[in-house]
Order: C-alpha cells, then sequence, then structure tokens
C-alpha cells in the first residue's frame, strides 16, 4: 500500500501517516510482549506451581518460564 503513494506527492501526508501508525503499533506489540514476559519472570513460581495459570500461557510462554525458572535456581 505504501508502495503505491510513492511516486505520488499529494499522497505524502497519509503514507508518512500510515508509516507512523505502524511503527507505533510495532512499538506498542513490542511493549506488551515485554511487559508480559517481565510479569512471567515476576511471578515465575506462582506460575509453575498452579496449573489453571500455567495453562493461560502460550506453548512459548511455558518454554520461557521454564527456562527462567531453572536460570534462577542455578544463580541460587
Amino acid at each position: 500500500m505504501i508502495a503505491d503513494y510513492r511516486d505520488n506527492p499529494q499522497m505524502e501526508l497519509p503514507r508518512l501517516m500510515y508509516s507512523y501508525e505502524l511503527k507505533r503499533v510495532r512499538y506498542l506489540l513490542q511493549s506488551y510482549h515485554r511487559t508480559r514476559l517481565n510479569k512471567i519472570e515476576k511471578f515465575i513460581l506462582h506460575i509453575l506451581e498452579k496449573e489453571e495459570v500455567l495453562n493461560r500461557l502460550s506453548d512459548k510462554e511455558k518454554a520461557y518460564a521454564q527456562v527462567s525458572c531453572i536460570s534462577i535456581a542455578h544463580r541460587a
């Protein structure tokens, strides 16, 4: 879609707005993901001992929680 507007000077502003909106959404998703991983690290023991809570995580988040728990155990 952005490529369609490259050669048209009248569409420069909409192209820029579209581009900025994509960057904003990308930032929001990265921030959400970062926050979610931080919460997994913070509450890792609670998450791993409660099956109900563990089932709320995606497969990748479960793997991350297990690897983080092992990492924490080795540091202690």
